[in-house]
């Protein structure tokens, strides 16, 4: 691979740092015994955000597989229907935009139970980078950086996983009442975040993508899970 990172197709857009990260785990799975084609099978996968086209009895093994190749669902669904999908099933849906207290409320929520929690953006284009963002928060109301309420690059990378490990920043005591006073998550292996958007399979990327706003970058977090309109209408 050398220095090829950077010109393999879909790997000049990275930015040089990820290209650097791209370069580095290709010579650690090389360096591990992996051959140079299975390595690069597996740093495509990361760093390329993945498309795939379900039909809507097939929504939850997608989110399920995007889960267990550490990319976050953002499903696009130009309808509702979706979220009513999920409502059915009792996943928590959490609308957006809300204040980020209320967004802290709702996501402690979900670790609390270890259940997923669904982001229903519907046709917003949710400004992540400048309002949903605990960075923009005046130090006053993180203390310094030690409370987090709804920080939205953990939300949206690897299915949120990370947020498992800022339990102590996102809780409040009255979060704690009833574990002795502990942070903790009864089932996190099943917590994960799911995005949802209704704008068109064409145009979801233009919008929730911009450079001044929208989702966090990079877009190799996600997996982007097209529901075939004509499904929904026959399954709901």
């Amino acid at each position: 691979m050398g220095s090829g990172v950077s010109t393999i197709a879909g790997f000049e857009a990275l930015s040089p740092a990820d290209q650097a990260e791209a370069q580095a785990q290709y010579e650690a799975l090389v360096t591990d015994g992996a051959s140079s084609e299975t390595a690069m099978t597996t740093i495509r996968a990361k760093f390329t955000a993945s498309t795939v086209h379900i039909e809507l009895p097939q929504l939850l093994d997608a989110i399920a597989a995007a889960v267990g190749r550490g990319k976050t669902p953002l499903v696009i669904d130009a309808s509702d229907r979706v979220n009513t999908f999920f409502s059915y099933r009792h996943m928590r849906k959490v609308p957006v935009p809300e204040i980020m207290e209320e967004a802290r409320t709702r996501l402690v929520g979900a670790l609390k139970c270890g259940h997923p929690m669904v982001v229903a953006m519907s046709q917003c284009v949710v400004d992540f980078a400048k309002t949903f963002n605990d960075a923009t928060l005046p130090v006053d109301v993180t203390r310094n950086g030690t409370l987090a309420f709804f920080p939205s690059d953990l939300v949206c990378s690897n299915a949120g996983k990370g947020l498992l490990n800022h339990l102590d920043a996102l809780y409040r005591p009255h979060d704690m009442k009833d574990t002795s006073n502990v942070p903790l998550c009864r089932n996190p292996s099943e917590f994960h975040v799911v995005l949802t958007s209704n704008f068109t399979h064409t145009d979801f990327e233009t919008y929730l993508f911009k450079p001044e706003m929208g989702l966090p970058l990079p877009k190799y977090q996600y997996e982007f899970i097209l529901v075939q309109q004509e499904a929904i209408e026959e399954d709901l």
